[in-house]
């Protein structure tokens, strides 16, 4: 890997708390520089920008740049400022996350293939979560904007990864090409993220739960989004198995 090599990040993720989202970029950029590249650049909104872990991630050299807020009407400004940030950073990747500035992102690479800077640059939409609702339960105004992104625009994407198999099968379903899609199933720091014990043992009481009851819990706004239907498959194998 050259020392020029570096990723430009580009997310609309703007919680106060870093997260496992922010620590696993922080993983790969680890990854990066170990092989020699070049500490990662991220396109943020305002509110991202303003939170401690964007000034943590500054103080590490990282490049952060500005984009407008998602939004019908800040769609060209989308472009044109990830456009930017590609221009000061000259990344090899361009890492979307989430969904919301993919086609913002894809429309400006496209506007840079002539510059031989970016005739190689790679540009990859990584989804976290189950996108929209259900495949099967999608409306026409929902059809035709999966039609619009995912068979079309998504020929000019290098890859489109899903946090598991099952979400790289569903984009396959709204019609990224098989070959585009990838399920690159993600984990999680258990370093910075270790089992407090006191703090189970606390809400297991709070619960009425004893120490060999099994508790799963679901952490989401949606169930469909937030994999509720894979808890519920969990909870049946569970229940088969362990006769509980």
């Amino acid at each position: 890997m050259s020392a020029s090599f570096r990723v430009l990040h580009v997310s609309d993720y703007a919680a106060a708390y870093e997260g496992a989202f922010i620590r696993q970029l922080r993983m790969l950029d680890e990854e990066i520089a170990s092989r020699g590249g070049s500490p990662s650049a991220f396109g943020l909104t305002p509110a991202a920008l303003a939170q401690p872990w964007a000034h943590a991630l500054a103080l590490d050299d990282w490049k952060l740049a500005a984009l407008p807020p998602s939004g019908t009407n800040a769609a060209r400004a989308a472009v044109n400022a990830i456009a930017d940030a590609m221009h000061d950073v000259e990344p090899e990747v361009v890492h979307v996350h989430f969904g919301t500035y993919d086609l913002a992102a894809r429309a400006a690479l496209r506007s840079l293939r002539s510059d031989p800077r970016f005739a190689d640059t790679k540009l990859v939409w990584h989804y976290r979560t189950a996108l929209e609702g259900p495949v099967s339960a999608r409306g026409p105004v929902r059809r035709l904007k999966d039609w619009i992104k995912f068979p079309r625009a998504s020929r000019g994407v290098h890859l489109v990864v899903g946090v598991t198999n099952a979400l790289a099968t569903e984009a396959v379903a709204r019609g990224v090409e098989p070959q585009r899609a990838r399920g690159v199933v993600a984990g999680c720091d258990t370093d910075s993220f270790r089992p407090d014990l006191v703090a189970r043992a606390r809400v297991r009481e709070e619960l009425g739960l004893v120490d060999d009851d099994i508790l799963l819990l679901h952490m989401g706004w949606t169930w469909h989004r937030k994999g509720g239907d894979l808890l519920a498959a969990a909870l049946g194998q569970l229940t088969d198995t362990d006769g509980r």
